[in-house]
């Protein structure tokens, strides 16, 4: 169930790292520092798991990647703002 103020489709910007992935950064790296590159992005709502949380595609460079082929992240809605 979505209890996000987001939608599937909507633009949000990427407004900071969730301290779950910053207390994993020792044991993902890789997933701390495409949230780094990400933070202030605008990106497309892809989704939404069970617990509410945004899915969004990324390239490597925290760029939105629009086919989906790169990497995709799930974020709490509070992480997120509307863009218009």
């Amino acid at each position: 169930m979505n209890t996000s103020p987001f939608k599937v489709g909507d633009t949000v910007r990427l407004t900071g790292i969730p301290p779950q992935v910053q207390g994993d950064r020792g044991r993902f790296p890789d997933t701390f520092t495409l949230f780094e590159r990400a933070v202030g992005g605008r990106f497309r709502v892809r989704g939404f798991d069970e617990y509410g949380h945004a899915e969004l595609w990324l390239s490597d460079d925290g760029s939105e990647d629009t086919r989906g082929v790169s990497n995709s992240i799930w974020v709490e809605p509070q992480f997120l703002a509307q863009c218009v």
